[in-house]
């Protein structure tokens, strides 16, 4: 059966980002009594390269993918994260001491879950098939143009699609950020590290208590995250030549370089999986939008797999654009300047908090390790510095939000005493 060639809007990419964009557009009430459902389109080439990564999703992700009633259906391929240690491993003179993290110190039941890319990919397929009026295209955009209050999208088949807004969710090298501005695209500012992330799943014989655990070391963090039981994930920040010598490795000595990296905390390890690679680096568009073509995720900011930041990130773009998209229905061009206001403050805030950790960890310049060592200090033995950083950690505003209700019961508490 041929799909409809005119939507309300159309979303580009498959990935995460795409298909979660997908399940919560497909939500929205049109406001017409005769069509109870926008109608949504999602570009994206039928086969999708396997993906053995894992996302960690934090306490506000997991909130959202409720609402859009998708977690049910990832919960039971998820592992639960109710701890977390950091643990400095530099050896330098200026040594951090350890942190350790306790989700229900700040009445939650967990940080959040990890979950395999492919386990969330499937649970969010899988809950698009409730939904009518969205659409699956199994193509790739070839061009893309604004005309007559409406945007023109030609796909490699030749056939072309027309809808009220087009969603780049295609990632770092979007297609949909190419063709906006009238072809002119929309410019980015890009920027790299002298580091790689070696990405791998590994089996150990201690159990992990499901705490994720970060080493921090010179070359950057070694970031263990737990899955099912006595199955961890491993995001392991080193340079090129540091790459190179670990890929190199026979399989029982890279089994034994991971335990030793952590001390053997986990036990006796064994890689599971392929190793994966990715360079470091880091990208923000100027715009989150233009007009009636729209960025999110990967298409408009970039993040090393430094803070589980780029999903969860990518799914308050998601959040902000549902709501702005549901309160102004009927002249959607209105929404472009407001979703780019309020979304630049939370990647420009998280984009620096990221490159001045990852920074701090390779200066050799020693205020600068001053800094990071009582900075890590402080949120380990200052309480209500240590509350404000975990929950602003797990869900954005949380922690400001907290801090402003105690300010207030503490002005009625003076005011009832005087």
């Amino acid at each position: 059966m041929k799909s409809p060639d005119k939507f309300d809007t159309i979303i580009a990419g498959g990935g995460l980002i795409g298909l979660t964009a997908a399940n919560a557009l497909a939500r929205i009430n049109s406001g017409d009594p005769a069509k109870t459902s926008l109608k949504i389109a999602l570009i994206s080439p039928q086969f999708v390269e396997p993906d053995g990564r894992t996302t960690a999703l934090l306490a506000h992700s997991i909130d959202y993918l409720k609402e859009i009633d998708v977690w049910k259906k990832a919960l039971p391929k998820a592992a639960i994260m109710s701890a977390m240690r950091i643990i400095d491993n530099t050896k330098r003179l200026l040594h951090s001491p350890e942190v350790a993290f306790k989700s229900m110190e700040i009445g939650l039941d967990a940080f959040g879950y990890n979950i395999l890319n492919s386990d969330l990919s499937a649970a969010l397929s899988s809950s698009l098939k409730n939904y009518s009026n969205y659409h699956r295209i199994n193509d790739k955009i070839a061009r893309a143009v604004q005309r007559d209050g409406k945007v023109i999208v030609r796909l490699d088949s030749g056939v072309e699609l027309s809808g009220r807004l087009l969603i780049g969710a295609d990632g770092r090298n979007s297609t949909v950020r190419q063709y906006a501005n009238n072809g002119e695209g929309i410019k980015v500012r890009k920027w790299s590290y002298p580091q790689t992330a070696i990405v791998l799943n590994f089996s150990h014989t201690l159990p992990h208590f499901d705490t994720s655990t970060e080493f921090h070391n010179t070359s950057g963090p070694f970031t263990v995250v737990p899955l099912k039981k006595g199955v961890s994930s491993l995001v392991w920040v080193v340079t090129p030549r540091a790459e190179e010598e670990i890929k190199r490795l026979q399989p029982e000595l890279l089994d034994r370089e991971i335990e030793d990296q952590m001390h053997s905390i986990l036990g006796k390890t064994k890689v599971i999986t392929d190793i994966q690679s990715f360079p470091l680096s880091g990208m923000n568009a100027y715009q989150m939008a233009q007009e009636r073509f729209l960025l999110v995720g990967e298409a408009g900011h970039v993040f090393p797999p430094i803070g589980a930041q780029g999903y969860n990130l990518g799914i308050r773009d998601i959040q902000e654009l549902q709501l702005l998209i549901s309160s102004h229905l009927s002249n959607l061009a209105d929404i472009a300047k407001k979703y780019d206001s309020n979304r630049k403050r939370d990647v420009i805030s998280r984009t620096v908090s990221v490159d001045l950790f990852n920074r701090s960890l390779l200066s050799v310049f020693l205020p600068v390790q001053a800094f990071r060592s009582a900075t890590i200090l402080a949120i380990s033995e200052i309480a209500p510095i240590r509350k404000l950083m975990m929950r602003e950690g797990v869900s954005p505003g949380l922690g400001i939000r907290a801090l402003g209700d105690g300010l207030r019961d503490f002005g009625r508490i003076f005011q009832n005493d005087q």
